[in-house]
């Protein structure tokens, strides 16, 4: 039955979830996958983001969301330890943008009786009594006209009652920042900051208006949760640790990691819609009037990410046209039989040049302690190297790329439910081979694909399915075939640069629309050239995959070698078969993806050496020259942030011991490699995808012992 207003009837375990209403005059219309000339013209969406102007109304609302309670835990005081294993899960503001009309049935994404609070403007006021009279706890209709500090203490009080905690409230919010200059930054943080503050904002220091001060005051409270949760962690007693706390903070200043959202906005000069801003502006129109509407969406976004991972937040300025051009460049050259490997080294040292200038210092320092990034940019941050590495950061942490076009597809993305999906009990994968057996590359592509499914034949509770696919028909056949977990498609790549889309071929056709796939496993794995380039501004095949369903989707940014790719693909099932089987630390697949394509810098010196290395593949005391290299000279001396340095290092010295020195040094200093493994990139949520929990496992043995 459903309850009134200011009912408290939730059940135990229940979290705050908050519907934000809007008036839509789109009704159910399913929104086109791509923004086109025609939504421009009829002046429904943005320039140049493609944002809805009917969502616009509703930003305050969400933005006011923000200064709500995440979860339960929002409420009470927290050990550093339990806030710092937060910063594994995803725990988010639980935000639900309803339009009016609202779709039949109602969408409901989380449990009917969790306490939520309904956000409407005055003129929908009826429609939000008839919603509050279809879910069983709802403890306010407010108005989105007066959301202010009142309402703001009246909410939080109303929904600590609502959750039923049987822990005293520690939390007491007494300040609104929507509007303040760095809101993005304060936002996120002030849920850790209260537990440094006695529970209250007006005991959190005051450091000032700037990007600077408030970056370095963020970093600092992340420094204090990692030394206290690596105290409480050693079991220090509470009289030792006053005299261990210095120390302990000193070493974390250095060392401390956390989970960054990172908003790195700009778009390439060719894409659609900046052509289309162009042209009107030369027909006399303003189009700089969007700008505000879309800049709180996209602060938006990496707020409530870095809030939902207790992380940091960087807003940084957008990347700069030059280094979109160089960035294009830089993929066209691997258009032919094979790329320069002097050239494409010079221009990933320019593009890091053209883009760490526009990166304040403390937006560098913020990026070099991750623990992950969450990138919601149309640039691939992870191909630049940031000072004082000498690797790109996709080598020292783990990224996730959400695309920022269309804006609306953007925060309809980031405020959806994507539930973890815990691997280790069930892992399905099914490989779809759709290149022709009668070509070299198919063969090839086959013999890799053969050894991937055998790093699983022992492995518990994984099914590894290999299916040769010649048509879209029999493409959607398999994956209709079970439910499966992870798909690689292993594909021709299409790159239309006339209609500047990318797809990849089936038999005889080319898809480049997702429609034509169904419905889709939740990861998926492009084993294909080019289809997620970033220089251009292209349609890209990896970005509408997950409007049929798929969490997290893998590509590549340029043309990829059949060779290096099967090493590579082998390596990651490898290492998901080790996480399996209790073998390594890693938790997640973004984790494992890292790790591969980091560790896979020796590969991607040795096939691009040819003879220079050859070597490394010869036989010597039972072990070839890679497998001494991976197993024992290796281990514990690759940085993440110099690992080709390391590697070409601890080569160096191999090649020595083979009299093969000069030879080697010689072609590195004059030709060199492709470090063609930095060139993939995973767009969604693959930090979603848990392939072993060690605290999870830990738990559920006691329990079943119990």
């Amino acid at each position: 039955m459903p309850g009134r207003v200011g009912d408290s009837v939730a059940s135990r375990y229940s979290e705050p979830y908050y519907f934000v209403l809007f008036k839509s005059s789109a009704g159910h219309t399913p929104r086109p996958p791509v923004v086109d000339v025609k939504a421009y013209a009829a002046a429904s969406v943005t320039l140049p983001y493609g944002f809805d102007r009917d969502l616009a109304p509703a930003l305050p609302a969400i933005w006011y969301c923000l200064h709500l309670p995440r979860t339960r835990f929002d409420f009470i005081d927290m050990q550093a330890e339990g806030m710092k294993a937060c910063q594994m899960l995803n725990l988010p503001h639980h935000i639900l943008l309803l339009p009016v009309p609202w779709p039949e049935p109602l969408p409901m994404f989380r449990p009917a009786d969790w306490p939520a609070i309904i956000l409407a403007p005055a003129s929908l006021r009826s429609e939000a009594e008839q919603l509050a009279s279809l879910l069983p706890t709802v403890v306010d209709i407010a108005d989105t006209a007066a959301l202010d500090i009142i309402s703001l203490q009246r909410h939080w009080a109303a929904l600590y009652m609502a959750v039923s905690l049987d822990r005293p409230r520690y939390a007491w919010p007494s300040r609104i920042f929507s509007d303040a200059p760095q809101r993005a930054l304060i936002l996120p943080h002030l849920f850790l900051a209260r537990q440094f503050s006695g529970g209250r904002d007006e005991e959190i220091p005051d450091v000032g208006q700037t990007k600077a001060a408030v970056m370095g005051y963020v970093a600092h409270c992340q420094v204090l949760l990692s030394a206290t949760a690596r105290l409480e962690r050693d079991g220090v007693a509470p009289s030792e640790a006053e005299s261990k706390f210095p120390q302990a903070v000193a070493d974390e200043r250095r060392n401390y990691r956390c989970p960054v959202a990172l908003l790195l906005p700009g778009m390439s000069p060719t894409t659609a819609s900046r052509t289309m801003a162009r042209q009107l502006v030369k027909q006399g129109h303003d189009v700089s009037a969007d700008a505000k509407v879309e800049n709180a969406a996209l602060e938006f976004l990496v707020a409530h990410r870095a809030a939902a991972r207790l992380g940091v937040s960087i807003n940084a300025a957008s990347v700069s046209d030059r280094a979109f051009k160089t960035l294009g460049i830089l993929e066209r050259m691997f258009d032919g039989r094979r790329a320069s490997p002097r050239k494409v080294r010079e221009h990933l040292g320019r593009l890091s040049h053209q883009v760490v200038a526009g990166l304040t210092t403390e937006e560098q320092l913020a990026l070099l302690h991750a623990s992950s990034i969450t990138s919601f940019s149309e640039f691939p941050i992870g191909l630049v190297t940031i000072p004082p590495d000498t690797s790109p950061l996709c080598c020292r942490t783990p990224i996730a790329y959400r695309p920022l076009f269309p804006l609306t597809r953007a925060l309809q993305f980031e405020t959806s439910n994507v539930p973890m999906t815990y691997l280790r009990d069930k892992l399905a994968i099914v490989c779809l081979e759709c290149i022709p057996r009668e070509e070299l590359v198919g063969r090839l592509s086959r013999r890799g694909w053969k050894q991937a499914s055998e790093t699983f034949r022992e492995t518990k509770n994984v099914a590894f399915d290999f299916v040769e696919v010649d048509s879209i028909a029999m493409l959607r056949e398999a994956l209709r075939a079970k439910e499966y977990d992870i798909a690689v498609i292993s594909a021709h790549g299409v790159y239309d640069r006339k209609e500047n889309r990318t797809g990849f071929q089936v038999g005889s056709r080319d898809i480049m629309v997702e429609e034509e796939l169904g419905s889709l496993p939740p990861l998926i794995c492009l084993a294909a050239c080019q289809v997620a380039p970033r220089g251009s501004g292209s349609v890209n095949i990896t970005d509408l995959l997950f409007r049929q369903g798929a969490a997290a989707v893998l590509g590549t940014l340029v043309p990829i070698d059949v060779r290096r790719n099967a090493h590579l693909m082998v390596r990651f099932f490898v290492y998901i078969a080790e996480t399996l089987a209790g073998s390594n630390s890693f938790r997640s697949i973004d984790e494992i993806w890292q790790f591969t394509t980091t560790s896979n810098a020796v590969l991607d010196v040795v096939l691009g050496s040819r003879s220079a290395a050859d070597w490394m593949w010869k036989t010597k005391n039972g072990r070839t020259g890679i497998e001494e290299f991976m197993l024992s000279r290796s281990v514990g001396r690759l940085r993440s942030g110099h690992v080709y340095a390391d590697t070409e290092a601890i080569m160096q010295s191999m090649a020595a011991e083979h009299g093969k020195e000069a030879a080697f040094n010689a072609w590195l200093t004059n030709q060199g490699y492709v470090p063609e493994s930095i060139f993939y990139v995973f767009l969604g949520w693959p930090e979603r995808f848990v392939v072993c929990d060690r605290q999870f496992e830990d738990a559920r043995t006691k329990y079943e012992e119990a």
